[in-house]
């Protein structure tokens, strides 16, 4: 029976090699971004590849023009900035560095070559939720066994036995090691490497010390994608069992989000998740959405970051408030062209927000705000541009006839570029995999000539 399976995943691998390292891509997507990122330079190799020995070029899709809008001219004005600018509190050749950072949207036009069926689709959505159901159950497990750890057991240095007091801190080193590969450290296991020296109050602050805003975003766009699977399989009236699986998926997985403590992305998944959950399930929306606001209340950690929410509308905390209202008009007025990709340092922004909070910031924590900042009036015009052309691209294929099959990307970048609002997010090594698979998604329809209207409604 092993051997058969072995056999036939074999067989797969040698169907399409291209095709499996996608898959491979977005399920470490949901467990490592490492690993995520090996598996799409394969399966953009393996594209190019084979475009070149069948002759077959697609027609580029409308979200990878405006990649290409974006990064040409982040590129050609950070070169600018790097030559030009005499402004010492600012660092246009490390930027420039950076800039590297949204080459990894290459995986747009490879997830909109590949996906041209709606089993692909489905596959390639099932393998992501898969990847992030495992990171979910990890963040569910060790959150709360890692918070009792750290507020119940003695510090190191106070350990009677010699060999625990060496032992405990190496092991930890290593164990940090680890998880950053897997792409699950955080820096609760930089607290723990510190020997135990660090005793907090209540287990709440470790809890939101544990969630990271990688994570959070992992789980955001996962939700969306959880709930189309348990739509398709109730749908396709699947036996029971299976559409349990789904939905135990998708709680999971919301669970983990909430677990997280970040306010943004429960936030936008909230507001994402609204219109879909009415139109599936009308009259019990307000129990659905009302269930799910509790959960984020009880935990206490959660309930304790949004309650901390108003404070980041006020000047005094120097925060994101002071950021836009303060740091962004002053810089953008002093260099109107753009200071280049990711050259703002905590210095620059302290002289224009001495009261800023007590943190190392290189951005203005705003996608828009800092395309302004960076590029000028021209980087506010390519972001647009690039965004709106994935939403005109999922609209219209939603328009022809697709359903929920065109709107789910659709709601799993939008999440994505809600958050965006509030965060910089567009170049985080991380996230750029997550808009690469849903923007890719949005347009995959566009690229597969043979694609026509009887196949278009066979997956509605």
């Amino acid at each position: 029976m092993k051997n058969s399976k072995l056999n036939r995943a074999i067989e797969y691998l040698k169907e399409d090699f291209v095709w499996a390292s996608l898959l491979a891509f977005v399920f470490f997507c949901g467990v490592s971004m490492p690993l995520a990122r090996i598996f799409l330079l394969i399966s953009a190799v393996g594209s190019l590849v084979r475009a070149i020995r069948q002759h077959s070029w697609a027609r580029i899709s409308r979200p990878t023009i405006g990649w290409l809008t974006y990064f040409v001219l982040a590129l050609v004005v950070s070169i600018i900035a790097t030559c030009c600018l005499n402004d010492p509190q600012l660092n246009p050749s490390k930027g420039l560095g950076k800039i590297d950072k949204l080459i990894w949207y290459i995986g747009i036009p490879i997830v909109a070559l590949s996906v041209n069926s709606k089993e692909r689709f489905v596959q390639l959505l099932r393998w992501y939720v898969i990847g992030c159901l495992i990171g979910a159950i990890i963040v569910i497990i060790s959150y709360p066994l890692k918070s009792w750890i750290m507020c119940n057991i003695p510090k190191v240095s106070h350990m009677k036995n010699p060999a625990v007091r060496e032992t405990i801190p190496l092991l930890s080193q290593w164990l940090f090691y680890v998880t950053e590969f897997l792409g699950v450290g955080d820096d609760i296991w930089a607290e723990i490497r510190k020997y135990f020296a660090y005793r907090p109050s209540h287990m709440s602050e470790v809890f939101i010390l544990q969630g990271t805003m990688q994570e959070a975003q992992r789980f955001m766009v996962a939700v969306p994608a959880a709930f189309y699977l348990f739509i398709d399989a109730c749908k396709q009236k699947l036996p029971c069992k299976q559409r349990f699986k789904q939905l135990i998926t998708l709680l999971l997985i919301a669970l983990a989000l909430i677990f997280t403590c970040k306010r943004g992305p429960l936030l936008a998944v909230l507001v994402v998740m609204v219109p879909l959950v009415f139109y599936y399930f009308k009259r019990i929306t307000v129990l659905v959405l009302g269930l799910f606001i509790a959960v984020v209340f009880l935990v206490p950690a959660s309930r304790a970051r949004i309650l901390e929410l108003p404070e980041e509308f006020t000047i005094e905390k120097g925060g994101r408030y002071a950021m836009w209202t303060q740091i962004v008009p002053a810089v953008h007025e002093e260099h109107p062209y753009g200071i280049g990709f990711r050259s703002l340092t905590t210095e620059k922004m302290r002289q224009h927000c001495p009261n800023m909070e007590n943190f190392q910031h290189s951005h203005v924590h705003s996608t828009p705000l800092q395309a302004l900042v960076d590029f000028g009036w021209l980087g506010v015009a390519a972001y647009a541009f690039w965004y709106l052309f994935t939403i005109v691209s999922a609209v219209i294929y939603w328009k022809r006839g697709a359903g929920l099959y065109a709107v789910i990307p659709l709601v799993m970048f939008t999440s994505l570029a809600l958050f965006g609002l509030v965060e910089y997010n567009l170049a985080d090594g991380e996230i750029v995999l997550l808009y690469s698979l849903g923007m890719g998604l949005s347009d995959c329809a566009f690229l597969n000539s043979k694609y026509s209207k009887a196949q278009e409604k066979s997956i509605k």
